[in-house]
């Protein structure tokens, strides 16, 4: 869709969302330079967290970076704007990646056509799946916040793209606030595989339209989880509630992409998504590894994998 430029998204839509990947890289160029970004795609191989050898292709070094300046009182802060700060890496059973990755790649181009977020890969061979409960929480989500502008027929169409295989219809949840009369007022999540994180459609009344990926968090962890992403993102949220806060990881005069952590009820846990892993980029990883919480172990150079208090895998490079 071709969102108008603007203020950002009302409250009622300030309650789920979140994630990143995308193994074609053939267009990663094109892409970034729309984001004021020259780029060069790496194809290696490196051992994955479920310890398999795992074919990947990853943005290696941003040649310019868009800059965006703040200013607070007397002070001017530049942040260097990443959109590929953040993604999501999804490893598929062999025979599977194609027709995931096409399937996320047709979503995505909802909001822009080469917008490589996410990323499949396959394992070397199939494995046994631990039972996770049918009502289990998964840990990480995707919502596109798609603009009303040009009425409810494309935001319908995408919702039935997301009723049709490989998708599957996961659970509903009731939401606050008003929603459009051509929906009601409940969320649909949909996931495409076992492992993978969920994935929402919710309308922007104005503004821009945006890619948020999500963490829930347990409860009692949230705070510590909170603080832990401050840590990784090198960034405070910009939205902080008692259960919900948003980080800015990207804008510009279309899109925004958002990091953000939901904290759970006390009778809810979130259970990490086993076949995907979020990576962050991060700068001077050798002063950042020694601050972190729990363990973290080199998997190729350059390459580090933890985890947070919850339990969720993450790669750092």
């Amino acid at each position: 869709m071709d969102p108008k430029a603007g203020g950002g998204e009302e409250d009622d839509c300030v309650d789920s969302g979140a994630e990143t990947g995308g193994s074609d890289y053939s267009h990663v160029s094109s892409t970034s330079s729309k984001y004021g970004l020259n780029v060069l795609p790496v194809c290696l191989e490196y051992p994955g967290w479920d310890g398999q050898s795992v074919p990947i292709l990853y943005v290696e070094k941003a040649i310019h970076t868009s800059i965006v300046r703040i200013t607070e009182g007397e002070y001017s802060i530049e942040e260097a704007q990443d959109p590929f700060l953040v993604s999501i890496h999804i490893i598929a059973d062999p025979g599977e990646s194609r027709p995931l990755q096409e399937a996320i790649d047709k979503v995505l181009a909802w909001i822009h056509p080469d917008l490589p977020l996410f990323r499949v890969s396959e394992r070397r061979a199939c494995r046994r799946r631990r039972r996770v409960p049918k009502a289990a929480q998964p840990a990480l989500a995707v919502v596109l916040f798609l603009q009303e502008e040009y009425g409810e027929e494309p935001i319908l169409q995408l919702h039935r793209t997301l009723q049709r295989p490989p998708w599957r219809h996961h659970h509903t949840e009731r939401v606050p606030g008003k929603f459009l009369p051509y929906l009601p007022c409940s969320q649909d999540f949909f996931t495409l595989a076992p492992g993978t994180p969920l994935w929402a459609i919710r309308p922007v009344h104005y503004g821009k339209e945006i890619v948020r990926f999500t963490i829930y968090c347990r409860h009692d962890n949230y705070a510590d989880i909170l603080k832990f992403y401050e840590l990784i993102l090198k960034r405070s949220p910009s939205q902080k509630k008692a259960d919900f806060c948003i980080f800015p990881i990207f804008s510009n005069l279309d899109m925004d992409i958002q990091f953000s952590l939901k904290r759970l009820p006390c009778d809810q846990t979130p259970v990490p998504t086993d076949s995907s892993v979020l990576e962050f980029r991060v700068r001077d990883i050798g002063e950042l590894v020694p601050l972190l919480p729990n363990p973290c172990s080199p998997i190729s150079e350059g390459r580090w994998q933890t985890e947070d208090h919850d339990g969720n895998k993450i790669l750092l490079q």
